[in-house]
């Protein structure tokens, strides 16, 4: 198998910054993901044994934070378990490459070329991109951007008004809390203009569209940054390349309205081990770059460096405007630089991570479109390949001007409603094309869905369990030379649930500890076709009868490296012979072991109802080590150029675009 990651680290935002993972309700979360997380797991149990309380420092007090959950991991960490499931034999890791061309024969995709020249053969294609690329140059059928309210007969659908209205006292945006500050406009009044009659930097002069009515706008994107406030460990926020305080003005209006504002109101800190936070965006005008991404999802790759470029120097301009502004509060600059980033994560790329937060861009237009009504009301599938429980979650979209003249902001769904204890399925059609289009590709994370719907499916947990099924799915194509489509379903899902997978409620595992041994599979039952499209819902194909008996299951990555493995599920018996071995390149070597840690204790119970060019890897952990140069210069966006002369083709059952790695350590 031969994986393809656009940047220098894999894993996508598990490794690139989301170190408090959005799982919503963990116990549904199955397969390699869980074991994925539970190999991280027991490794910060054997790096910290003991507990330990969290605490953020505020104006001279130590105030206690939220306890560090089971799966709020150190991306340094994740990055090590990651590895070594990519490091084992069969697989081919290609670093800092996207996909320039796609050949095609029938309905069929034949091969690749990457941006470096280089050409990749193979049976099967996963495209596990936040993007969509492979997809859309195969000429499968996608959109981005938000559908009308009436294309779907989705109620949250289409251009949003500014619904929520609580104005935050003084008393809460005065004090730290763990709560998002997501529910409100900004909570003073603030002219869309300056005294020169102009609009305020990042306010949108357009008339606003009728509520409800479709666009080409996206929710914004940031860097999920990892902060800490420890004098060994911290280093301090980088001044961006291209700094241009103006873009701050708006942020200084609002800091003018409530001047004992705290920084722990203008970003959200989750806490993390070893004394690191997570920092996310949380409030009006936070390092949420809105309407920084609108020409993202579809641009060229020189269009997606440009914007890459531009989001870090918005990010680092908000940190450097905040602790360096004179019309900034002292006590909040001082606040702000106790905080930096952390020298021991990213520091091949000057502790900045080089996966920017994709929140969404294209999406399939497949065999299902997964819709509002699939998540609250018609959540059950009989071809379900995995759950999702997080609530409807759409950042900000468009900062415009209100009938008053003020600022207003718009784009949040209703994160009112809940859906822990209300899980939906995600069909096995969502993630395969219509069958005209391509007959040999899969798509896990751009699956077929609406913009509402990928609202609450984009959680990295959801992306990996459908790359689980994505990469059993494609092997069972690449053996038996079907159609994805042609599949035997019912097959398929017997072997995701004997590799652990949680596939319906009933099925909720008790996190912290192990997947149950697999059963003995059913004998396969005739399924009755699906219920019939909903109103507006474009017509819907049933999943296909079985058409071959279940293959035996393929080998696939029980655990991650270094830490310690579940307890061992039966072997399954050798796959079939492969074709002729290729020469592959020698695969990363995996990093050096920690030092003996302490022996580990229990499981843990159950948990609450949340492309630059190539660099060298990181460094293992170790000792403090001494102090910092100045701050490297933030990675550069952008691929390496490509070579004169381009090597020889690659051949593999399966080709994965893929900085989500689920597929990868299956195949």
């Amino acid at each position: 198998m031969i994986i393809v990651e656009p940047t220098v680290h894999i894993g996508g935002l598990v490794t690139g910054g989301i170190a408090c993972t959005d799982t919503g309700t963990p116990h549904f979360v199955g397969g390699l993901s869980a074991e994925f997380f539970d190999a991280v797991a027991a490794e910060k149990r054997r790096a910290f044994p003991g507990p330990a309380q969290p605490k953020m420092l505020f104006r001279g007090e130590s105030i206690p934070w939220r306890q560090v959950r089971l799966w709020d991991l150190e991306p340094k960490v994740a990055r090590r378990v990651f590895e070594a499931w990519v490091a084992k034999p069969g697989q081919s890791l290609v670093r800092a490459q996207r996909v320039a061309r796609v050949e095609r024969s029938g309905g069929r995709m034949q091969a690749i070329t990457l941006t470096n020249g280089e050409r990749l053969v193979g049976k099967v294609f996963v495209d596990a991109s936040y993007e969509g690329d492979l997809m859309a140059r195969a000429g499968v059928a996608c959109t981005y951007g938000r559908e009308a309210r009436a294309e779907f007969d989705e109620p949250l659908a289409g251009v949003r008004g500014p619904h929520f209205r609580k104005f935050y006292d003084e008393e809460y945006l005065g004090k730290p809390g763990i709560e998002y500050t997501h529910h409100g406009q900004f909570s003073a009044e603030i002219p869309a203009r300056g005294k020169d009659g102009k609009l305020l930097w990042g306010v949108s002069g357009e008339p606003q569209p009728a509520e409800g009515s479709a666009d080409k706008r996206i929710q914004a994107y940031c860097f999920r940054l990892i902060a800490t406030q420890r004098e060994d460990l911290r280093v301090p926020w980088p001044k961006p390349k291209r700094y241009q305080p103006e873009r701050y003005e708006l942020l200084l209006r609002y800091i003018e309205a409530h001047p004992n504002i705290s920084f722990a109101r203008l970003v959200h800190f989750s806490a993390i081990p070893d004394g690191k936070f997570d920092l996310n965006a949380s409030g009006p005008f936070s390092i949420d770059y809105v309407g920084g991404n609108f020409d993202y999802p579809d641009g060229d790759y020189a269009t997606r460096d440009r914007v890459f470029a531009d989001h870090v120097d918005y990010q680092q301009g908000f940190l450097w405007f905040l602790g360096h502004d004179g019309r900034v509060p002292k006590q909040l600059r001082d606040e702000v630089n106790s905080w930096g980033l952390c020298r021991d994560e990213y520091p091949d790329t000057g502790h900045w991570p080089v996966q920017l937060y994709i929140r969404e861009a294209r999406r399939m237009r497949g065999a299902y479109v997964m819709t509002e009504h699939d998540i609250l009301t018609r959540n059950t599938k009989e071809d379900s390949i995995g759950m999702g429980s997080f609530v409807l979650d759409s950042h900000w979209v468009k900062r415009f001007v209100d009938a008053k003249g003020n600022v207003a902001i718009e784009g949040h769904l209703d994160e009112s409603i809940q859906l822990a204890q209300r899980p939906y399925e995600v069909p096995y059609r969502s993630i395969t094309p219509v069958r005209k289009e391509c007959e040999n590709l899969l798509v896990p994370v751009c699956l077929s869905a609406t913009h509402v719907a990928i609202c609450t499916i984009r959680m990295e947990p959801v992306y990996m369990m459908m790359g689980h099924a994505a990469g059993l799915a494609a092997a069972k194509a690449a053996r038996t030379g079907k159609a994805v489509q042609d599949l035997d379903v019912a097959g398929l899902l017997r072997e995701l649930k004997e590799q652990g997978a949680v596939l319906h409620k009933a099925e909720a595992r008790k996190v912290g500890s192990p997947p149950p041994p697999p059963a003995d599979p059913p004998p396969a039952a005739p399924r009755p076709p699906p219920p019939g499209p909903e109103k507006k819902q474009p017509p819907q194909p049933p999943p296909p009868p079985p058409r071959d008996p279940p293959p035996p299951p393929p080998p696939h990555a029980p655990g991650g490296g270094a830490p310690p493995k579940p307890p061992p599920r039966p072997p399954p018996p050798p796959p079939p012979p492969t074709p002729p071995p290729r020469p592959p390149p020698p695969p990363p070597p995996p990093p050096p072991p920690r030092p003996p840690p302490p022996p580990a204790p229990p499981a843990g119970g159950d948990l609450p109802p949340g492309a630059p060019g190539p660099r060298p890897p990181p460094p293992p952990p170790g000792p403090p080590p001494p102090p910092p140069p100045p701050p490297p210069a933030p990675p550069p966006a952008g691929p390496p150029p490509p070579p004169r002369r381009p090597p020889p083709a690659r051949r593999g059952r399966v080709a994965v675009i893929c900085p989500v790695l689920a597929p990868a350590a299956l195949l």
